[in-house]
């Protein structure tokens, strides 16, 4: 999964992490919620997190051969216990092979 500096910017924000990445209708026309296939989709390759110049993003890359499911959770360096953003990975959409991205 691949997500912009905006868009963990966002999550500070009161619109709902569902709202951002499960595509409902950005907040407002032409907002910087506005999000191409690979924002939401991401990279199988490279593993790891990785910061992605050309898209001013990064991409989240896991190999987890036996998971069901992976969630991906953010921390603010203020509050290492509760997370700001906390994002399931659709094994639809964000699975290649046994890499979740």
């Amino acid at each position: 999964m691949s997500l912009s500096v905006k868009q963990m910017n966002a999550s500070r924000e009161s619109v709902t992490v569902d709202e951002r990445i499960s595509g409902a209708p950005p907040a407002s026309a032409g907002s910087s919620q506005t999000r191409t296939w690979a924002h939401i989709e991401g990279s199988p390759l490279p593993l790891g997190a990785t910061w992605i110049e050309d898209e001013q993003a990064f991409n989240f890359a896991l190999y987890a051969q036996h998971a069901e499911s992976v969630t991906l959770l953010l921390y603010s360096p203020d509050d290492l216990a509760k997370p700001v953003l906390s994002l399931p990975f659709d094994s639809l959409h964000n699975k290649s092979g046994r890499i979740w991205h």
